[in-house]
C-alpha cells in the first residue's frame, strides 16, 4: 500500500501518493534536482526503526545529502557501516 503524506505550504495542501516530500527551510518543496540520491534513500529506509527514530533532522539531511557526516550520526550508524 502506498504511503500518503499531507504537506502544508503557504496554505496549500498537497497529497503525495508515493515516497516522501522533502521540504526546505521556510516550507518550500524541493525540486527534483534537490532530491536525495535514490540509493541513499534506499539505505535510510532499510535501517531498523529503532535507529531511524533516534536520528535528528540534521543527521537525516547529512545522511542524504552530505559527504561528511557529524560524529553523532557516525556513532549511531557504526554497527551498520562497512
Amino acid at each position: 500500500m502506498p504511503c500518503h503524506m499531507v504537506c502544508s505550504t503557504r496554505n496549500i495542501e498537497t497529497v503525495v501518493a508515493t515516497g516522501l516530500i522533502f521540504v526546505k527551510e521556510g516550507g518550500q518543496i524541493m525540486t527534483e534536482k534537490d532530491q536525495p540520491d535514490p540509493e541513499r534513500m534506499k539505505v535510510l529506509r532499510s535501517l531498523p526503526a529503532e535507529i531511524t527514530k533516534t536520528l535528528t533532522k540534521e543527521e537525516v539531511n547529512a545522511f542524504l545529502f552530505d559527504d561528511k557526516w557529524p560524529d553523532s550520526l557516525k556513532e549511531k550508524l557504526k554497527d551498520y557501516m562497512v
